[in-house]
């Protein structure tokens, strides 16, 4: 099941980086002409939505690492045998997979 779900979250996050560049996305956070930072300093909100930006930041990064512990600790407790002989590889794709999707959040509350 964890090689499974590995590639369900590996086709999630492919499929949503794809969608995110079909929107266009990058163009309204940047990295370039960042519009979207033009706009809230244009309007007078820049600190206020750069303070609660930086506030989904830190709690898409601590999600993140709970779900990194989380696996590793399940990982250590059960064996690798018994989690389904989960490789260090397919643990590390796993995380990162996950980081993409959490890339992905992040860009949404942005």
């Amino acid at each position: 099941y964890f090689h499974f779900a590995t590639c369900c979250m590996s086709a999630a996050a492919l499929v949503s980086v794809l969608l995110l560049k079909g929107q266009r996305v990058q163009e309204l956070i940047g990295p370039h002409q960042r519009p979207l930072e033009t706009y809230a300093k244009a309007f007078g909100f820049f600190e206020a939505w750069y303070t609660n930006s930086k506030k989904r930041l830190a709690t898409v990064l601590a999600l993140w690492g709970c779900s990194a512990v989380s696996l590793a600790i399940m990982n250590l407790q059960l064996g690798c045998h018994q989690a389904g002989e989960a490789s260090v590889a397919s643990c590390l794709i796993f995380v990162a997979a996950l980081a993409i999707l959490f890339v992905v959040l992040y860009c949404i509350l942005h």
